[in-house]
């Protein structure tokens, strides 16, 4: 407690002074009496004299509401107290507070009906949540019947429904960024106010320094979504004169990329290409089931090969190994995982494994290993894994010298002990294209901030949201940081990669060509892949880990950066993991910090994401992704608004800042590639 804080606000001439003026002595009741008998009551109530209010302290961390002065509050029976229940009539004459049998050393003790008033300005802090559990006190019973109401600047945000003393304990958690005033009500339920003993207590305002809203204040108000959606107007122009996408190794992505480099050029970046040769793998292969019914598989409908498959022809019976069918509830296959899964596999056999826990290279290998010829791994079963695979065995070294495809589900599940031919014939193209690479004249060398979008689409489409919208906001981020004059603490690098659509082939050979050195004078890495979903979510990548596996040391702190933001605008976000489907897996591959933004693609909106940002559950964030319609009219100019701010503040944030995030050796923070759950849009298991 602050040293005569709680004297001064409640006890020091404030509020004792209305008790004086209001709380007069009443006569003692005979024992058993109602005291609420005939409707009576002992209402009490205070406002602030006027001028007499000076600066609020509230602080950036946790606020204790108690230690607040109040701009007015009133009571019906006797004085609200502090830190005790509301007791009787006289003021400090409550209990400890105490809700289903916890106690608790800070709260109000009210009683319907009752009001508190509070602002919510403070000194050097945004203020963005008010917590605190209610009840009805248990010095009562399980009499009384309230509800407890939450205003801001009165308009309701926050309803308990009604309590009595046999009800739990509920918690408020309402969000109060950008709010002047807050209000706390109690009501009687309509039935009267007998036992309405109503507690607010732990009552908390959380609050967080305003200095990084004030840094980047400027350059959030220059870049609007008007300066983003014109440089989508020109990608979706690009798109259209050349073929209908913006594909690594195809005219749209070139002419994209020259009008990226020319945008930089002109704004006084230092511009480079870095140009790289990667292959591409036409799938040519072939699946028929023959026995005991024939049909003909349909490849990319039913089936198609893993990216890195060896080729080959085999005929065979398809044996299951290890399969759990029906499904269990949620994904656990262990299928062909161990090579004890294929005691009493037939030897020439093709394996049908089940997609699970392991990666497809790990059971292709266990298969190969057990005599298999060829390899169908087909999808688990449980929703949203029913679908095609389209897997990759990682990479040319993997191991694997047999054929593997992918499939459907219901496809493994009819091939299971069935008779098929399988091919696999890829015929392998090389391709060139180019990542765009600009720098800020200004900032230390050895602290660069890489600031990352895909450029290229896939080739069904202009990929406007996928990823023209990542591109378009880190373009009008930068070019607004140079109409600004902003001079960055830290080199900031934008980096506008190439082919990633074919697996994050760009930022991967941009991270390889670093060495160690180069490497270690890379901050961090902030990337942003499709922030304008028309059915939108608001994810940050989960860098500390509390959802899913976390990111190398310092990627925690990048993710608080983009929650803090999102709190103080009142916009709710929740955590995605780090499961490399874009382009920061060869970034924290060798441990580099990484962190960003996402809107969502191919997944559909649970029902607690649509109450929380809108939008239609079991839809998906983006009905458009990787096809033709993703175009200007697939975006989401409120997704597209609020992501690029949100950008333009972690971007200039961490351009300014003085801290070393990396405290671990890269070595003991990387995440390999293989241990992911993708790289890019390719399955790994």
């Amino acid at each position: 407690m602050k040293q005569g804080v709680r004297g001064r606000l409640w006890f020091g001439g404030v509020l004792t002074l209305s008790l004086a003026a209001c709380g007069q002595p009443q006569p003692s009741l005979p024992a058993g009496a109602d005291p609420y008998a005939g409707g009576v009551s002992y209402p009490w109530s205070y406002t602030a004299p006027a001028g007499k209010l000076g600066a609020l302290s509230l602080t950036p961390g946790q606020n204790n509401l108690y230690y607040e002065p109040i701009l007015a509050a009133r009571n019906a029976w006797g004085p609200i107290e502090i830190d005790r229940s509301n007791g009787e009539r006289a003021a400090g004459d409550g209990r400890t507070i105490t809700l289903d049998g916890k106690t608790y050393q800070r709260g109000f003790g009210t009683h319907a009906g009752s009001e508190l008033r509070f602002s919510l300005q403070g000194t050097g802090a945004v203020c963005t949540r008010f917590t605190a559990d209610i009840g009805v006190d248990d010095e009562v019973g399980n009499r009384g019947s309230v509800v407890f109401q939450v205003f801001l600047d009165n308009e309701k945000v926050y309803d308990s429904g009604t309590m009595t003393g046999a009800s739990t304990t509920k918690t408020v958690d309402v969000n109060v960024a950008g709010k002047g005033e807050l209000r706390l009500v109690v009501t009687d339920a309509g039935d009267g106010i007998h036992y309405d003993h109503a507690d607010w207590a732990r009552p908390l305002i959380s609050c967080l320094p305003d200095a990084p809203l004030n840094l980047t204040a400027s350059l959030r108000g220059a870049v609007t979504p008007e300066g983003v959606r014109r440089h989508l107007d020109v990608f979706q122009r690009l798109a259209d004169n050349n073929g209908g996408n913006r594909a690594a190794h195809l005219p749209g992505y070139a002419a994209s990329a020259a009008y990226v480099q020319r945008q930089l050029e002109a704004a006084g970046y230092s511009v480079r290409l870095q140009p790289f040769t990667y292959p591409v793998f036409l799938d040519r292969s072939a699946l028929a089931q023959t026995a005991p019914t024939a049909r003909t598989l349909i490849r990319g409908q039913d089936f198609t090969s893993m990216t890195f498959s060896p080729e080959g022809q085999v005929s065979g019976q398809v044996q299951g190994v290890d399969l759990t069918l029906p499904p269990p509830p949620a994904p656990s296959s262990t299928s062909g995982c161990e090579a004890g899964d294929f005691a009493g596999f037939t030897r020439g056999n093709i394996a049908l494994v089940q997609r699970g826990t392991c990666s497809f290279a790990q059971k292709a290998l266990n298969a190969q290993a057990a005599g298999a010829t060829a390899v169908i791994v087909f999808n688990e079963g449980q929703p949203g894994r029913t679908g095609v695979i389209a897997g990759t065995l990682g990479g040319a070294d993997s191991g694997v010298t047999i054929p593997v495809l992918g499939a459907s589900f219901e496809v493994g599940r009819a091939l299971n002990g069935a008779s098929a031919d399988l091919k696999v014939e890829i015929e392998e193209q090389q391709r060139t294209t180019t990542n765009v690479i600009a720098d800020t004249q200004a900032g230390r060398t050895d602290h660069v901030v890489v600031v990352g979008a895909h450029l290229d689409s896939v080739e069904e489409g202009p990929g406007i949201n996928d990823n023209g919208s990542g591109s378009a906001a880190i373009l009008e981020t930068a070019l607004q940081m140079a109409k600004l004059g902003i001079q960055p603490r830290n080199q900031v690098r934008f980096a506008f990669w190439g082919a990633e659509e074919e697996g994050l082939l760009g930022s991967e050979y941009y991270v390889a060509q670093l060495g160690p050195e180069a490497q270690a004078n890379i901050a961090l890495n902030l990337n942003f892949d499709m922030v304008g979903s028309p059915n939108f979510a608001r994810f940050v990548y989960d860098g500390d880990g509390s959802d899913s596996q976390a990111g190398p040391p310092g990627s925690d702190t990048i993710e608080r950066v983009f929650v803090d933001y999102f709190e103080t605008q009142g916009l709710a976000s929740r955590p995605t993991e780090f499961s490399g489907r874009s382009d920061y897996g060869p970034f924290i591959g060798v441990g580099i910090p990484a962190g960003g933004l996402f809107t969502g693609a191919e997944g559909r909106k649970t029902p607690e994401e649509a109450a929380l940002f809108g939008g239609a559950a079991g839809v998906a964030y983006d009905p458009c992704y990787h096809q033709a319609c993703d175009t200007l009219a697939n975006v989401n100019v409120t997704a597209l608004d609020q992501m690029s701010d949100a950008a333009a503040h972690a971007i200039l944030y961490f351009a300014q800042a003085t801290d070393t995030l990396r405290g671990l050796s890269a070595q003991t923070a990387r995440r390999p590639l293989n241990t992911l759950t993708y790289k890019g849009n390719r399955l790994l298991r």
